[in-house]
């Protein structure tokens, strides 16, 4: 009976303390967020975002319905679809954006996926098409990296993983 009278103090003790811990430290992150808006009028290419991803430059990738934003915090460049030129994205309605480890900014898109070089704006592009890059569909729902750096991509009809060398 002792013991118990014992433990109930106890609890009751560590239940306020662990409380008390909570909302002081609630309270500190809710001061130290700041957020700002970014809109069409600051240079954001169309407001429907889709996705947006950080890499690991600190640049931000905003994927629209109207192509991609790269933003670096002050201003914006912008990637879209142009039918002649082959260095341009495989479409413009993006659904999804990823980093590989080697830096190449992956961009799922409606029409199939687009690889990246930050650096030098180069972009490579995979379709459903037996010639340019046999994707099982041409729609790219969702790209992943790996831990070993294969780049998985699911499509309207199954997973697809990325060959370098085929």
């Amino acid at each position: 009976m002792v013991i118990s009278k014992y433990l109930k103090k106890i609890l009751v003790l560590v239940f306020i303390f662990s409380f008390l811990n909570t909302y002081t430290s609630y309270a500190s992150i809710k001061e130290s967020i700041r957020f700002k808006s970014i809109t069409i009028e600051d240079g954001l290419s169309q407001s429907t975002v889709e996705t947006m991803s950080q890499d690991s430059k600190g640049y931000i990738w905003i994927g629209t319905s109207d192509g991609l934003n790269k933003y670096n915090g002050y201003k914006f460049k912008y990637y879209k679809n142009d039918k002649y030129n082959k260095n341009s994205l495989a479409s413009n309605y993006i659904i999804d954006i990823a980093e590989d480890k080697d830096g190449y900014i992956w961009v799922a898109t409606l029409e199939g996926a687009s690889k990246i070089n930050p650096n030098t704006d180069e972009i490579e592009n995979f379709f459903a098409d037996e010639n340019n890059g046999n994707l099982s569909n041409k729609r790219v729902c969702k790209i992943i990296n790996t831990k070993d750096n294969k780049i998985f991509m699911a499509t309207n009809d199954g997973l697809n993983i990325y060959d370098e060398k085929s």
